[in-house]
């Protein structure tokens, strides 16, 4: 039956005799796959946004990491020049 409803697709002139019965199942096949194409573009958009929104966070959290690094060695280099200050003072008390 299937066969019979892609032949009349490919070649409708195949049949010529269109039974009523074939006729309703195509409409419904062809509603179903109308529903079933606008389900799928729905699905489509909604990944669409949420891959945007996850590509929004990484760059956030890019920019954030390279910030903190940033940050981290100005403090890790005020430490270095924290415990040099305190090694020399300690230094002019010991002599």
């Amino acid at each position: 039956m299937l066969a019979n409803i892609l032949a009349n697709q490919v070649c409708p002139a195949a049949t010529k005799k269109n039974n009523p019965f074939e006729l309703l199942q195509r409409d419904a096949l062809e509603k179903k796959l109308s529903e079933s194409r606008e389900q799928l573009s729905d699905v489509k958009s909604t990944w669409s946004d949420k891959i945007t929104h996850l590509e929004q966070q990484i760059s956030h959290l890019n920019t954030k990491i390279a910030e903190d690094a940033q940050e981290m060695s100005h403090i890790q280099q005020e430490a270095v020049r924290t415990k040099d200050s305190l090694q020399s003072q300690v230094r002019g008390w010991v002599q």
